[in-house]
């Protein structure tokens, strides 16, 4: 696999009970206000659904999930689009961030869909589109 394309499957991209505890219970502030109201489990499917929508996207349109590289860490870092109570076609409310780490992919966290990630993606491909 190489470092530099996003070429993570529903095989190899893992979202550990970890990873979402952390995302639903430690971030739930970057959520949408309407969304801070849903049950666990229910934002737990709209992450999972993201997670499959994104997947077959990127495996037609391999600038679905945009690279976002880390100065500090030396690494890139993947962004996918997480819509919560938007339509796909919509602009995202948030964006997984993914790690790869050996062979699999692995969720870290959630950003809000803000001007600083924008700005980021933006950045590092001023010639691409945003979602």
């Amino acid at each position: 696999m190489n470092d530099e394309v996003f070429d993570a499957t529903a095989e190899t991209l893992d979202i550990s009970p970890r990873a979402l505890g952390h995302i639903i219970e430690e971030r739930k502030d970057r959520f949408p206000e309407e969304a801070r109201t849903l049950s666990e489990m229910a934002i737990a499917g709209k992450i999972r659904n993201a997670i499959d929508i994104g997947l077959k996207f990127q495996s037609c349109d391999q600038t679905y999930v945009k690279p976002s590289y880390s100065g500090r860490d030396g690494k890139i870092a993947w962004l996918m689009p997480l819509h919560i109570n938007r339509e796909v076609t919509e602009e995202p409310e948030l964006v997984l961030v993914i790690v790869k780490n050996d062979q699999f992919y692995e969720i870290k966290t959630i950003l809000p869909y803000d001007e600083f990630v924008k700005d980021k993606l933006t950045a590092l491909s001023l010639y691409g589109r945003l979602w």
